[in-house]
């Protein structure tokens, strides 16, 4: 039998997933426009290390310069479009699924699982269980059949005495035919769901 699928689980562990991935574009564009801002601070500082040593860098060091200027604003722009995309997905994208609505989606769930899947289980423990009381039942019966017969030679051969002695007849059933579930195999098939191996070979 397979496990019914819980919407409120999926619901809270999903939750912000469409949040994040609207935001995760917008905060990839920061993290590129940084990365380039530190290229283009790392080329200024290399070429002011010639010029310092004496190379005649003023072409390259302006030119670095303009790109430190442009790398910069494309990070504001970019981290300008990441608040308004946040903003934007926090009250648009978010599901604010609270812990109380989690708590009772189980209490549907349960509701649910127990009514389809359960239910029919519970049956069959109640059937076996009449079932079982219904052979205890006839086991008695059966032995009512034939008591009269045993009383009957049972009082002979506790009055006459024969070669070997008196006789106590027994019952044509035995008190250890029936089959008890012991409070060992109850727990065995609860807590490591396993079948008494006695009923699993037939035996006693």
């Amino acid at each position: 039998m397979e496990r019914m699928h819980w919407d409120g689980k999926t619901r809270w562990l999903s939750k912000n997933t469409k949040e994040n991935e609207f935001d995760a574009k917008y905060k990839q564009a920061v993290a590129e426009a940084k990365e380039s801002v530190k290229k283009a601070t790392e080329n200024y500082e290399a070429i002011l290390l010639k010029e310092f040593a004496g190379d005649d860098v003023v072409a390259d060091k302006k030119k670095a310069l303009v790109s430190i200027e442009k790398a910069n604003k494309i990070l504001k722009i970019a981290e300008d479009e990441l608040k308004k995309a946040e903003e934007y997905s926090s009250v648009n994208l978010r599901d604010n699924m609270t812990i109380d609505e989690l708590a009772d989606s189980w209490w549907q769930y349960r509701a649910e699982v127990r009514a389809t899947q359960l239910a029919p289980i519970i049956e069959r423990q109640r059937n076996a269980l009449k079932e079982f009381y219904e052979s205890l039942i006839e086991y008695e019966k059966f032995a009512d059949k034939y008591e009269e017969d045993r009383q009957w030679a049972s009082d002979l051969t506790r009055r006459i005495r024969g070669e070997k002695g008196y006789y106590s007849l027994g019952r044509i059933t035995d008190g250890r035919d029936i089959i008890y579930p012991s409070d060992n195999e109850l727990e065995l098939a609860r807590v490591q769901r396993r079948v008494p191996t006695r009923l699993l070979k037939g035996d006693e």
